[in-house]
């Protein structure tokens, strides 16, 4: 169950997707607890974040054979990465290889 307290004092992150599963769950207006598993779904989602490293894995993957593709095609591997910003690595979704040997 979530607390509503994060660890600086204020709400937790996911307080938010809590309440929103709890009023409806509790809403009267709910005939069965069913309608209420998106609400639970995204609160799940904020606490564990699966959806997000499947994604986050399966662009991964195919980033990885686009860069053994074009190396089998004597391309440069780096003329896949159009921007720098956009890969999961900057945006701190997976561990870096240069910074995990640290």
């Amino acid at each position: 169950m979530s607390s509503g307290h994060g660890f600086n004092g204020g709400p937790s992150r996911c307080f938010g997707e809590w309440q929103r599963f709890i009023e409806c769950y509790t809403s009267e207006e709910t005939s069965h607890p069913v309608k209420c598993t998106p609400h639970a779904d995204d609160y799940f989602e904020c606490l564990h974040h699966n959806k997000e490293r499947a994604r986050v894995q399966m662009i991964q993957a195919q980033l990885n054979k686009n860069k053994a593709d074009a190396k089998e095609n004597g391309e440069s591997p780096n003329s896949i990465v159009v921007t720098r910003h956009s890969l999961p690595e900057t945006l701190g979704l997976i561990a870096n290889d240069s910074t995990s040997k640290k």
